[in-house]
């Protein structure tokens, strides 16, 4: 940047470069230390059914499998562990993947909402996990935050604004500059698991198993 100055040149897309490299820097340097304990690759397609995940803890599904559809304009559903409320993710009239809540009241279940706070409008969500407190959301967004491509956020439901606080990116080691997408807490057999594409060839994605910390360990 100091030599194209010099040379009264343009610094344009180096100085947008900089922001990028500072912002990974950051991240790297805030890297949350996590025992892992098994992987395992995969191809993303078999990915939700490689999941161990406890009854208590709900269940996730294909949106197509979920609805009995055949269309490609959803991605994930996460139901909770009452059966009464589902997180989904479906592509919005834009073409832009968002996510969406029902509740379920009897046998009939309402209109899909757009969830509230969790980003801009042209912001793709995907991957939704919801905690057994029914506040806590887990999702994978690609926006201009992202170390790259989708990366894991983490949010709570305000109650007294009735939508989400702003996102906060889980940062490395969950995220990084390729593609990271589920982030799963069993929370009764304390294990976690998240995925990512990473260093794995076409549509290939690696499954890790990890111990949850109690508290952010850097």
């Amino acid at each position: 940047i100091s030599l194209l100055e010099k040379r009264r040149k343009s610094t344009e897309m180096e100085d947008s470069l900089l922001e990028v490299v500072q912002r990974y820097g950051a991240k790297l340097h805030a890297t949350e230390r996590v025992i892992i304990i098994d992987s395992l690759v995969m191809p993303k397609s078999k990915l939700l059914e490689s999941l161990s995940l406890g009854s208590e803890s709900g269940m996730m599904d294909s949106f197509n499998h979920y609805f009995g559809k055949q269309d490609s304009a959803g991605g994930v559903v996460f139901e909770n562990q009452l059966k009464n409320k589902i997180v989904f993710s479906a592509l919005n009239k834009n073409g832009v993947m968002k996510l969406y809540e029902s509740v379920r009241n009897g046998d009939e279940w309402s209109i899909p909402t757009l969830l509230r706070g969790l980003g801009d409008e042209e912001d793709n969500m995907d991957w939704p996990f919801m905690l057994s407190d029914g506040q806590t959301l887990y999702f994978a967004a690609e926006n201009e935050e992202s170390l790259g491509g989708y990366d894991i956020y983490m949010t709570r439901y305000d109650a007294d604004e009735h939508k989400f606080l702003s996102p906060e990116n889980l940062g490395m080691p969950f995220n990084s500059p390729a593609n990271d997408y589920l982030y799963v807490i069993d929370e009764f057999n304390n294990l976690g698991w998240f995925a990512t594409d990473r260093n794995q060839p076409g549509d290939s994605v690696c499954l890790y198993t990890f111990i949850p910390n109690e508290t952010r360990k850097t």
